[in-house]
């Protein structure tokens, strides 16, 4: 990773996994190896969580995958941007019909407070 000298690396993962019946263990472990290797390369990191829709609050996999983000931010002392999709979740029409990806509406919203945690993020760094 360091090969192309990056100033941040962004750390994200999507519904795949929990929508694909992975094992919330997995996935864990695969985010802790990439933040691993990312660590014994030098570079920063921003973990960005991705909560589960509040209509999906009430399954006990998707808490076990929303507690995966603030363990390992915890446990790497790498910082945490909470809630990606948090402002549009309940908005159906900045969700594509899947009811999970963002609409260009949608990214239009979430962009802009990420993009502000990267700007703050590399200020401070």
């Amino acid at each position: 990773m360091a090969s192309a000298e990056p100033d941040l690396l962004i750390l994200a993962l999507g519904a795949n996994d929990y929508l694909g019946g992975i094992d919330p263990g997995q996935t864990k472990d695969n985010l802790t190896a990439i933040i691993e290797r990312a660590l014994s390369d030098e570079l920063e990191i921003l973990l960005v969580s991705v909560s589960a829709r509040s209509s999906a609050a009430s399954d006990p996999r998707a808490a076990v995958f929303a507690d995966i983000y603030p363990d390992l931010a915890q446990t790497y002392d790498v910082a945490l941007y909470s809630g990606l999709m948090e402002p549009i979740f309940d908005q159906p029409d900045l969700l594509l019909q899947d009811g999970l990806h963002p609409t260009a509406e949608g990214v239009r919203i979430i962009a802009p407070p990420l993009s502000v945690a990267i700007a703050e993020f590399l200020k401070n760094d």
